[in-house]
Formats: C-alpha cells, structure tokens, sequence
C-alpha cells in the first residue's frame, strides 16, 4: 500500500470532517516512520487529486468533497438529479 493510500485511509477510519486539519507532517512522518520529504510528496499526490488541501504555514485539511473522492463508487446524486439524460425516457 503507498503512503498516500495509507493516509487516506487514516482519514477515512478516523472520520475526519470537511475542514478538519490532519495531524502534521512530523507526526505522520514518526507513525509510519519515514521522511518528511516522503510524506510531504503524499500529501502532495493527495492534494493533486483533491481529497486534502494544503495552506501554506497552516496545514493540510480535508476537502469538501473527499468522500467522493475516497469513494468513487459513490452515487453520483447531482448528475443524476441535474443532468437528465434519454436513458430514463
């Protein structure tokens, strides 16, 4: 499993909220017990497909829509609400 998929699964397992900050990167980088420059590049692919965003000296927190992110099996309510289409007629 790569480190972005782990921490991923931190967010999911620990039902992190939209909003909510994520543990630092030395606090990742001591659970897992790798470099910061490794944890920085899984943030940074995490941050590339929308399911964290990072804010200079601030941190890195969870997007708004992360669970879809996270779950791509997930119905898509919306398109199927606003995006009629001929299948249904």
């Amino acid at each position: 499993m790569q480190l972005a998929d782990k921490i991923a699964v931190f967010i999911q397992e620990n039902r992190l909220q939209p909003g909510e900050k994520l543990p630092s990167y030395r606090k990742f980088a001591d659970l897992w017990n790798v470099g910061l420059h490794t944890i920085s590049n899984a943030f940074e692919c995490l941050h590339s497909k929308g399911v964290i965003d990072i804010r200079p000296q601030s941190g890195a927190y969870v997007t708004d829509d992360t669970w879809t992110r996270l779950n791509p099996n997930t119905f898509d309510w919306y398109k199927y609400i606003f995006q009629p289409t001929d299948r249904l007629t």
